[in-house]
């Protein structure tokens, strides 16, 4: 993005000062408005995670989901000029930033540390609520009144709360996070530590002995202004312990995929193949959940494609199974005419 497209929209944004004023920003009317903040659709489902368990995806309908897109471009060029330095999830980059700032970078922060302090935001997007928004809007940052406030908080939310799966949570949640962001760094400064956070994944790093007061005393800083945290995922870790952030390893010299990655994305192959085979032959291969399977796959592929670009890589291996199982067509269905019953 050009950074002065950036600077437009944000003032454009910022500018908007009555509902009819939005309506406009957003090429919708006052009744299509008013109807996407009385009757909101999402259709909900479930996809698995890495560890087994289920998430639950809030996907917004066509039109909804539209217009939050457009409020996520504003928003995205609201928060870029007030971003933390320790902010590295869902970000724009303009035409003046020489690297991006996303999970690559964000681990690669942290190469050559010693000691190593994570720790999770549970259930991230579900904290951040209705009215966290209507003081986020109302607040000094956007200063909008309460009827944009309301009306921006309502078509951002759904059930009360940043869902998962609407284009504008994202970026909501790092406006959220600004105050977190700013309240931390002051801390791991005075104690010689690196601080960097994708999305609810927080991570701190140093060259010196990261102690468990001082891993405490971060806790509670988070824990005192009002974040859950996810004590299962909160761990320190010294200078004989492998660290690894956001799915990548950290080494002395470089970032690398580790070995659970790299079995998943093998196991995830394996059951691609056989489910897609079983779908060609019952004329099912283009169906939806297909296709978001693959999709997925083709990402964790992606993503070990940037994180270790060796020829000798691991995933490539992966990928050729990946590429072979994609090869399989109906003309490989043996059909019972072919069957040789003399």
């Amino acid at each position: 993005m050009k950074h002065s497209e950036l600077l437009t929209a944000r003032t454009q944004f910022l500018r908007v000062n009555h509902s009819d004023a939005l309506c406009r920003l957003l090429d919708i009317s006052s009744i299509q408005l008013h109807t996407l903040l009385l009757q909101p659709e999402y259709r909900i489902y479930d996809i698995p995670k890495h560890d087994g368990t289920l998430r639950r995806i809030e996907d917004p309908a066509p039109a909804l989901k539209n217009v939050q897109r457009l409020i996520q471009y504003f928003l995205q060029c609201v928060y870029h000029p007030v971003r933390a330095s320790a902010a590295f999830g869902f970000l724009v980059r303009t035409d003046r930033e020489k690297y991006p700032r996303n999970i690559f970078t964000n681990a690669a922060a942290h190469i050559g540390c010693q000691w190593m302090f994570k720790t999770d935001l549970q259930g991230f997007f579900h904290q951040i609520t209705y009215k966290d928004l209507m003081r986020l809007f109302g607040g000094e940052l956007f200063g909008f009144d309460e009827e944009l406030s309301r009306i921006l908080a309502g078509l951002c939310t759904f059930h009360g709360r940043l869902p998962m799966g609407a284009p504008t949570s994202p970026v909501l949640s790092n406006l959220c996070c600004i105050s977190l962001d700013e309240k931390i760094q002051s801390v791991v400064v005075d104690n010689a530590m690196l601080y960097t956070r994708f999305a609810d994944d927080l991570c701190f790093s140093s060259k010196e002995e990261i102690t468990s007061y001082t891993s405490g005393q971060i806790l509670l800083h988070i824990e005192s202004l009002g974040w859950v945290i996810n004590r299962n995922k909160t761990v320190l870790l010294g200078p004989d312990k492998d660290k690894e952030v956001t799915g990548l390893v950290v080494g002395s010299s470089r970032i690398y995929l580790s070995s659970d990655f790299i079995k998943t994305l093998k196991a995830e192959v394996g059951r691609y193949a056989k489910v897609y085979e079983a779908a060609v032959i019952f004329g099912r291969a283009h169906s939806k959940w297909i296709q978001r399977y693959r999709e997925r796959i083709e990402g964790m592929i992606r993503f070990a494609a940037e994180a270790d670009e060796r020829s000798d890589a691991p995933w490539r291996l992966e990928a050729s199974r990946f590429d072979r199982a994609l090869e399989f067509s109906d003309q490989e269905v043996l059909s019972w005419r072919d069957f040789p019953y003399i």
